[in-house]
């Protein structure tokens, strides 16, 4: 019966692209082989690649490529490039997670042209870069095309809405924001929303406008995280910084959590886009060509930018694959005023926007950090296994929105004060000395 109903669910998808769509079809520049792409499906699963095709997505290129093409891994370090085996073929993915972030296990595979044979399949854990003249050449569009019943726009879900109604801002407080996205075909718009999220509820808890730095995609996205005017349209209230390159992030950690302008002030940080086992947030693929360790921000590199600041306290979030690589750094003894919240596990992928979608249920300017991730954890049904560290303890049980204390112009201008202290002490003693002598 099961296997009846994969054959009825296969003989409609043939006939849907073959009757509803012409063999060829306008992508860009280049043409889609919608024929090539539904005798994909029907090879797959011919010779049982697939078992549950409607539990899966296929990610493969427009059309057939020749052996001048190469593929290579997203990250570009870990694995050599691999040349095209037949003289034409077709490098397809399957995704038997769709709903998850990357990097998750994925399963690639060639097959010729023909349909007549198969590589081995390779396990991986991203979607490939493609490229021609043997990679030296422009990259391939290599995406995820609605062949079967789950489809690719799985990024089109629910999520609360957070209403923009900010408390009297307080100078103390700053906030880094983080998302990558990789590339424009991985750049998923639920990566957007999450900063949209993020970036309000942090306006309601009182974090100055002008102290809230977004670094997001290549830079040139243009997106209004608070709507502040009300008109919903990104291109008239764009709240981006810069992309999500490495320099710039790096840079900006690197000034704020300096003694000097760290002493006394709260930071939150916050990721959220595709993480590389052992490597780190992915960030943007400046030149298309996969990603080098200028462009993953690791565990290492991170913890070094963060090392040793004299804030009061530096909340960081996680919430991409593998992001609880990021909780030693809380408790190595460099890090006394941070607490790390990470979605997933050191060896785990995140879904979606799990970790996000409960988070945001919570009111920021009432409910402590560490109360909001205990809600994430009991209420939220994760996937994956949120986790939690601190450099002091009970230094996440503080509202994100909290100075460090009311005495927050004694902490910043102390020496300043002294001084002045000093020589009023000093001009007394000698006003004194002076009459007594008299």
């Amino acid at each position: 019966m099961k296997r009846f109903y994969t054959f009825r669910l296969f003989i409609g998808i043939t006939f849907f692209f073959a009757v509803g769509l012409s063999v060829t079809e306008s992508y860009g520049q280049q043409d889609v082989d919608r024929e090539g792409h539904a005798q994909i499906v029907k090879y797959l699963v011919d010779q049982k690649i697939i078992d549950q095709i409607e539990n899966v997505t296929i990610w493969t290129t427009p059309y057939a490529l020749d052996n001048s093409h190469i593929v290579r891994p997203m990250i570009k370090e870990e694995k050599k490039d691999i040349p095209f085996p037949y003289t034409k073929a077709w490098l397809v993915m399957i995704d038997d997670n769709p709903g998850a972030n990357f990097g998750h296990p994925v399963r690639w595979l060639f097959i010729d042209d023909k349909f007549t044979m198969n590589t081995d399949i390779m396990k991986e854990q991203f979607p490939p870069i493609v490229l021609s003249d043997y990679g030296k050449g422009k990259s391939v569009i290599f995406q995820c095309w609605d062949l079967t019943p789950h489809k690719c726009s799985i990024d089109e879900i629910d999520y609360k809405r957070i209403i923009l109604r900010p408390i009297p801002f307080k100078n103390c407080k700053y906030a880094i924001l983080v998302s990558g996205g990789i590339n424009s075909g991985m750049n998923y718009s639920r990566y957007a929303q999450n900063l949209r999220s993020m970036y309000t509820m942090l306006r309601n808890a009182g974090y100055p406008k002008s102290h809230i730095f977004v670094y997001y995609a290549d830079g040139t996205l243009a997106l209004d995280c608070d709507n502040q005017d009300g008109d919903n349209n990104d291109a008239t209230g764009n709240d981006v910084t810069d992309g999500a390159f490495e320099n710039s992030i790096r840079a900006k950690f690197q000034d704020l959590c300096s003694p000097t302008n760290s002493k006394c002030k709260v930071l939150f940080s916050f990721f959220s886009n595709h993480g590389a086992d052992n490597s780190g947030v992915c960030l943007w693929d400046l030149d298309g060509d996969g990603l080098e360790n200028n462009e993953l921000y690791s565990p290492a590199e991170l913890s070094s930018d963060v090392a040793n600041s004299k804030f009061c306290r530096h909340f960081m979030i996680h919430d991409q694959c593998f992001s609880g690589e990021f909780l030693p750094m809380a408790t190595d003894g460099n890090h006394k005023d941070l607490v790390v919240y990470a979605s997933s596990s050191a060896t785990e992928f995140s879904w979606g926007r799990e970790y996000m979608a409960q988070w945001e249920q919570n009111d920021i300017t009432t409910i402590k950090v560490n109360d909001m991730h205990q809600d994430v954890v009991t209420n939220g049904n994760l996937t994956s296994t949120p986790g939690m560290a601190e450099g002091t303890a009970n230094i996440g049980n503080n509202l994100a929105g909290k100075c460090c204390c009311c005495w927050w112009w004694w902490c910043r201008y102390w020496y300043i004060i002294a001084v002045a202290v000093i020589l009023v002490i000093g001009g007394i003693i000698i006003w004194r000395s002076s009459r007594k002598k008299k």
